[in-house]
């Protein structure tokens, strides 16, 4: 289970169309005991993935961002470009940090810079 909730929406699939089987990687930086590898998710667990992602996870995200939830984080690190996805932390010397390299207690504080300002990069 923390293997599943460190996850970040660029490491899960989704990608629609897909038939088979669609692969992630798992990092060594939250992989139980460092093991990396590679993980294969049906189709039809990829499907659910993305109804869960665009419906009932952006419903909890919308309702946390005008709560204001997300701006009380300490200490957050930020994707500013999802395109290219890599921490910053605001006011740290240290910049682009890959997402591989981010432990489980580091990715709750990672935060993804949008239109409606900052939402969370963790899938769960």
């Amino acid at each position: 289970m923390s293997e599943q909730t460190a996850l970040t929406l660029f490491e899960v699939p989704l990608e629609r169309g897909f038939r088979g089987y669609q692969r992630f990687w798992l990092p060594p930086a939250i992989a139980k005991g460092g093991s990396s590898r590679w993980v294969y998710v049906p189709a039809s667990i990829v499907t659910d993935l993305v109804a869960y992602v665009e419906i009932d996870r952006a419903e909890v995200v919308a309702d946390a961002v005008a709560a204001g939830r997300y701006r009380r984080i300490r200490r957050p690190l930020v994707v500013e470009n999802p395109r290219v996805p890599l921490a910053i932390e605001p006011g740290s010397s240290v910049r682009g940090i890959k997402l591989a390299h981010l432990g489980p207690a580091e990715r709750q504080r990672l935060l993804v810079d949008g239109p409606d300002g900052l939402v969370p990069a963790r899938s769960g």
